[in-house]
């Protein structure tokens, strides 16, 4: 019978795969890439394989060197380990109070849980949930609750603080802390922000007292963000900024959504 047929399938234990044979790299093309590196740069790799603990390839093994992005690899094992594959980061919008008529009689809370990949459109989305769940006024506060996570205003210190790559940490994070942003100088400086940068402000300078980059943080303190930009009068500049306080960016972010709903805050 199939059912007989289908048991004696099952008993019978697959062969296993035989385990492909280890091959050490070419050391001959490895040796000229790190030759042909740019002077003053330093190489160094170990591999090694994990099955039977064999060096297929090194150079300089022990010259301590920065690890640079290779540490997200450490990351995100640490990461899997604690939370799980099937973990999810979740970001929530919470009211503390009671909704009569269509009336918050509360505060509203923006909180985040560290999602590295929350962008404007899931804070739009958020935004149209409350609209649809009927709340047309808060009478009370709008809070942001970052404090799921530390909040650093910068990745390194010791890095240039305009520099893209530097963003601030944090558990409300929109679109990897960055912005992309356009201004025009000739006696005042107008400037645009994508997403926009409602919590900072922008001064002009003379481009010989800024950095290469004609940006310079001049002041970052809780209650605002100041930027000196270069004035090369109307020509239009474009450069990529990291935001400096993330919470309250994605709080103002949010409230600008919200208002696009009808939805004061």
């Amino acid at each position: 019978s199939v059912d007989e047929i289908l048991t004696d399938l099952k008993s019978e234990p697959e062969p296993p795969l035989p385990a492909p044979p280890v091959v050490a790299p070419d050391w001959r093309t490895a040796a000229a890439v790190v030759a042909a590196r740019p002077p003053g740069t330093a190489v160094r790799y170990l591999l090694i394989d994990l099955e039977s603990g064999q060096v297929l390839a090194e150079l300089n093994p022990d010259l301590p060197l920065i690890p640079a992005s290779t540490v997200k690899l450490a990351t995100a094992i640490a990461a899997l380990d604690v939370l799980g594959p099937e973990h999810r980061f979740r970001t929530e919008l919470l009211a503390d109070g009671v909704v009569e008529d269509g009336v918050l009689h509360g505060d509203l809370i923006l909180r985040g849980g560290g999602d590295p990949f929350l962008d404007l459109a899931d804070l739009l989305g958020l935004a149209v949930r409350l609209q649809s769940s009927g709340i047309r006024t808060v009478d009370g506060r709008f809070l942001i609750d970052d404090t799921a996570l530390p909040r650093f205003s910068e990745i390194e210190p010791r890095q240039p603080p305009e520099a893209a790559y530097n963003a601030s940490i944090g558990a409300l994070s929109v679109a990897f802390n960055r912005v992309h942003l356009a201004w025009w100088g000739g006696g005042r400086i107008d400037a645009a922000a994508l997403p926009p940068l409602y919590e900072a402000r922008f001064e002009s300078a003379p481009p010989a007292r800024l950095p290469p980059g004609g940006v310079e943080l001049k002041r970052n303190d809780e209650r605002e963000v100041v930027w000196r930009v270069a004035d090369r009068g109307r020509r239009r500049q474009v450069i990529e900024l990291p935001v400096k306080d993330p919470g309250l960016h994605a709080g103002y972010l949010f409230r600008q959504l919200a208002g696009a709903q009808g939805i004061s805050l």
